[in-house]
């Protein structure tokens, strides 16, 4: 089915609907014994046959007789008239049923075309209808931050933090596993489980915490929660793979690396008037990675002084004149 569409880049989720339609029609038909129904249509009468057979016995009776005569009078001749008259008779009938078994053929692959389209029709109507109470994007995206504010407020309450208690924090979104994911025409992935990771920066060091969540109950799970100090940040980094796969990862100086997969390749899932970058960045910065770096790398290269210099940094930002 995904080959039929090959060439508007249809990947199988976008007509998964229409390939267990036609998988569920195959078992329907199986099922009722009229999967084969086609051939007992489109086999020859048995009335037919027997006409025929009969038409056919006749005309060789006929035609045997004609030659005994025609040979008793030209002997040469006749044998020439009847190799011409059999060689003449193969081909028209062998071009006669070509012709006649292709007009059927035609008709019955319309036919058939036409039912089968009619059916598909009616399952992408149902299919919509089921639809049309989907969320949109822009309201996923808005639970998608009441995750994020549920996952943060039981980072605090674990750590016994308040928000004033903080100098900075950051969110890494990755999809989770095993997990399925949809998106709109130039908009950002969205997945039914994700693997968020939380940075809180406080005054003494860096706590992390991770969770997985599954965004279509709203549960957390696998709770992982790991500690280091400033200085213990080595290097901050992305790695981008082949077809346009990112990976973040975090050493540490003791050689301990934390890695997260935030996007994974969806070349064969790109829409019409779409690049790959183009869906990079926005599935990028929805999964909060532009302002996570910017925390971490600062982190990375000045330590702690980097708490001191970004509220001077924002300071000259807001002063008038500056």
């Amino acid at each position: 089915m995904v080959g039929a569409y090959r060439e508007q880049r249809a990947g199988a989720e976008r007509i998964a609907w229409l390939i267990r339609y036609r998988v569920s029609d195959v078992r329907k038909r199986w099922e009722n014994d009229t999967l084969w129904d086609y051939r007992r249509e489109l086999a020859v009468p048995l009335s037919t046959k027997a006409v025929t057979l009969l038409g056919s016995a006749t005309c060789v009776i006929g035609a045997c007789q004609a030659m005994v005569a025609a040979a008793q009078v030209a002997p040469l001749g006749a044998t020439r008239s009847t190799a011409i008259a059999l060689a003449a008779g193969f081909l028209t009938v062998r071009a006669w049923l070509r012709i006649v078994l292709e007009r059927r053929r035609h008709a019955a692959d319309k036919a058939e075309v036409a039912q089968v389209r009619a059916a598909c029709d009616a399952a992408f109507l149902r299919w919509k209808e089921k639809l049309a109470d989907k969320p949109s994007d822009r309201e996923m995206a808005a639970w998608l931050d009441c995750d994020r504010k549920v996952l943060m407020d039981e980072a605090l309450r674990h750590y016994k933090l308040s928000m004033s208690d903080l100098i900075a924090h950051a969110f890494i979104e990755a999809p989770g596993t095993p997990t399925r994911r949809a998106r709109l025409k130039h908009g950002p992935w969205r997945y039914t489980r994700y693997r968020l990771t939380l940075f809180l920066l406080t005054s003494d060091g860096i706590r992390q915490f991770r969770a997985d969540l599954d965004f279509e109950e709203g549960a957390f799970r696998g709770h992982e929660r790991t500690n280091y100090r400033y200085e213990s940040v080595a290097a901050v980094l992305v790695r981008q793979a082949e077809r346009d796969e990112r990976k973040f990862e975090l050493a540490l100086v003791n050689g301990e690396r934390i890695r997260v997969d935030v996007l994974t390749s969806g070349t064969e899932e790109l829409l019409v008037d779409e690049t790959l970058g183009e869906v990079s960045e926005v599935t990028l910065d929805s999964a909060g990675l532009g302002h996570t770096l910017h925390v971490l790398e600062g982190v990375a290269a000045e330590g702690k002084r980097w708490i001191t210099q970004e509220r001077e940094r924002k300071a000259d930002r807001v002063r008038p004149g500056a």
